[in-house]
């Protein structure tokens, strides 16, 4: 892209803020200190600028990888030369990486405890991993279709629509299994 060249006509040290009057005659473009990056000094009004030219979000021009013409910039601890910031308006949209990163991190914890639930890792509340392969799900939902209470206890843990579990205690067939 290219570089833009003005002059530095206003400049609010305060409120860290100020305005380039393009070489090009173009309409004044606004500027702000986090767009210079770092550099060895503040700016001052007379400064020749150099800067790429960006639209913010209403349309107006502004600043962009701005430079004082002359003015080194400072290296950081690591002796690199500082990163260079775009406005708001240029970077990407942040909520919305955050956002696949919570729902990715969701999935992996979904999998995560399918998996281990399913490899028998997790207590199961009545049944032991080895007596679940004498059992598979057959449409059974009563306790009077049982024949046994570990049964019972491997379809309310694994099997839908069961309807074992009348205080929701967890434990099936409290009538007959003891629990």
């Amino acid at each position: 892209m290219i570089r833009a060249k003005g002059k530095l006509v206003a400049w609010k040290g305060d409120r860290g803020f100020g305005f380039i009057k393009p070489d090009d005659g173009a309409p004044d473009v606004f500027v702000h200190r986090s767009d210079f990056g770092s550099i060895a000094r503040e700016p001052t009004v007379g400064d020749v600028i150099l800067y790429q030219a960006l639209r913010d979000r209403t349309g107006k021009w502004r600043a962009g990888d701005v430079q004082i013409e002359g003015v080194v910039g400072r290296a950081g601890p690591s002796g690199r030369k500082p990163k260079r910031h775009l406005p708001k308006s240029s970077r990407p949209n942040r909520s919305i990486a955050t956002l696949f990163g919570v729902v990715g991190i969701a999935l992996i914890g979904l999998i995560s405890w399918n998996h281990t639930k399913i490899l028998g890792l997790l207590p199961s509340r009545l049944v032991t991993p080895a007596s679940w392969q004498s059992f598979k799900c057959e449409g059974k939902q009563y306790c009077q279709q049982m024949k046994s209470c570990d049964e019972a206890g491997f379809y309310i843990n694994n099997c839908p629509n069961t309807k074992m579990d009348g205080d929701n205690d967890g434990k099936p067939c409290e009538d007959w299994c003891g629990h």
